[in-house]
């Protein structure tokens, strides 16, 4: 700094500065016995969001049903109908945003550290994340450039250097079927983990006079359920529906329109917030969203 400073001709003072520069502290104020507070729940909110996305991500995977199939043409007609390249970077994409997720809100903080479940539930989600990243991968490869060539001679050549029946065993076989086995093998931790972070709550909320569930504040609803990341059961009458999912919930209400009594079960964090929104009459006509909704509000443009 000295030698930067002679260059530009500033001579710096060797001196130090008088104690008469530094006045003393007029008073001493101790920090909140609460410090912390606001971000603790925060933190076990996105656990919680953690936990829920890891539920959500096996059954996804679960429900494609997947086996070992040793026969090659019926290997290829289930992946041709569940594993496509376009499937498969859905696949990988969900639990991508899973980790990434948890490593912004969980890692290295404190109740990862007092609570061992969730570095076994990383871990667990980055051996599946990798199994899907190569499933992508081949089935890239085997879509692109073993049934696409256009010339038959080249793809004849590349036949003699890889197998596609072997390419495809390997993503039903090894990949996929193993990245099922260990979303499998973590889902009763995250259910666990989930049942720990959140607090299950009963919220029945009745419509205002002169508003109904049309597209626009249902959206809002799924919106509220969307923000928290946990997950909320919806009960119209006699039926029920996941409150996340915009579609189930048009449904539900459209099939029984003369109900305005709705029942919500889930975290009490969002059924909070679903109680303030048709406080406000679900943002409809003149009526304004509460300052704790304001994560709802769209910009202008």
């Amino acid at each position: 700094m000295r030698s930067e400073g002679h260059s530009a001709g500033i001579e710096p003072s060797t001196g130090t500065l008088p104690k008469e520069m530094f006045g003393h502290a007029s008073a001493r104020v101790r920090l909140p016995h609460n410090v912390g507070q606001d971000e603790l729940d925060d933190e076990e909110q996105r656990i919680a969001e953690v936990a829920s996305k890891f539920v959500q991500a096996s059954q996804m995977i679960g429900e494609l049903s997947i086996r070992a199939i040793s026969d090659a043409v019926e290997r290829e007609t289930y992946l041709a109908r569940h594993c496509t390249e376009a499937q498969a970077r859905v696949y990988e994409a969900t639990v991508h945003n899973l980790q990434s997720t948890y490593d912004t809100y969980v890692k290295n903080t404190v109740l990862e550290a007092n609570d061992r479940r969730l570095v076994a539930l990383r871990g667990y989600t980055s051996i599946a994340l990798h199994l899907l990243e190569a499933v992508t991968h081949l089935t890239h490869f085997h879509e692109r450039h073993e049934n696409d060539l256009r010339i038959e001679s080249a793809r004849r050549l590349l036949a003699n250097v890889v197998d596609p029946a072997k390419v495809q065993a390997s993503i039903l076989n090894e990949l996929l079927l193993g990245a099922q086995e260990v979303l499998e093998a973590g889902r009763p931790i995250a259910t666990a983990v989930l049942a720990d972070y959140t607090q299950i709550r009963e919220l029945e909320v009745e419509l205002p006079d002169g508003v109904h569930l049309h597209a626009r504040p249902v959206a809002l609803l799924v919106g509220v359920v969307a923000h928290h990341g946990t997950p909320v059961e919806l009960e119209v009458g006699a039926r029920r529906c996941n409150a996340s999912s915009i579609l189930e919930v048009l449904m539900a209400v459209g099939g029984s329109p003369e109900i305005s009594v709705f029942i919500f079960r889930g975290d009490e964090r969002p059924l909070r917030d679903i109680a303030s929104l048709f406080a406000a009459g679900l943002g409809e006509g003149d009526r304004e969203l509460p300052e704790g909704l304001a994560y709802l509000r769209t910009s202008p443009d």
